[in-house]
Formats: structure tokens, sequence, C-alpha cells
């Protein structure tokens, strides 16, 4: 159900999508580039952005939380952790930014 009115059109969305696939190709070609899904909230758009990525990369996924019912614990539950090797060069995605770059700190501390 979509409530009020969305501020991008479908083929707005598409188009910025296909920019930064396009991007992310140039900027990393020839390189190791492990995408990192943050789920659920991200799955549709992470789909779509390594469908427009044009190089190799490896995928893998992140299910986190730090709600219980409705409200912040202010502490990240990993309840599923990235499995692929990590050294390669990451781009994380999901829905809201606010807790990626203690997520990403946090691999990087293990």
């Amino acid at each position: 159900m979509i409530i009020g009115k969305p501020l991008f059109s479908v083929e707005q969305i598409q188009t910025r999508v296909t920019e930064l696939g396009n991007s992310i190709s140039s900027d990393y070609e020839g390189k190791e580039v492990l995408a990192i899904g943050i789920l659920k909230g991200a799955f549709m758009f992470y789909s779509d952005l390594v469908r427009a990525i044009g190089q190799r990369l490896t995928t893998d996924f992140i299910i986190a939380s730090s709600y219980k019912d409705t409200e912040s614990t202010g502490k990240v539950n990993v309840l599923y952790d990235v499995t692929e090797k990590i050294g390669s060069l990451i781009y994380a995605l999901q829905n809201g930014f606010g807790w990626m770059k203690l997520q990403l700190q946090a691999i990087f501390q293990k």
C-alpha cells in the first residue's frame, strides 16, 4: 500500500540505479568488489544495483537488527554475518544508513 505521493518516479529510480552501477563499474574496473546487502530492507535496491554493475563481483548479505519491538536498543545484533572473505572493496547497501558505518567497523575488527 502506498500512502501519499511518491518522491521519485520508477523511471527516475531506474535511471539513477543505472548511473550508480556505471559509476561503480568505471571507478573499480579490474578490482575485486564485494557487494554486501543488508537484509531485509535493501534487497530490492541491492538486486537492481548489482545487476547494473557491469563487472564481476562477489555478493553477500548481513541480517542485523537494532530494534526490539518498535524501539531501538542502540546495539546492533548481527543475526547472519558475511561469509565471504573480507579484503575486497566493499559496498554495503541497506535501506537506512544509520548504523552501516558501525557495522562495517565491527566486521573489520574481527
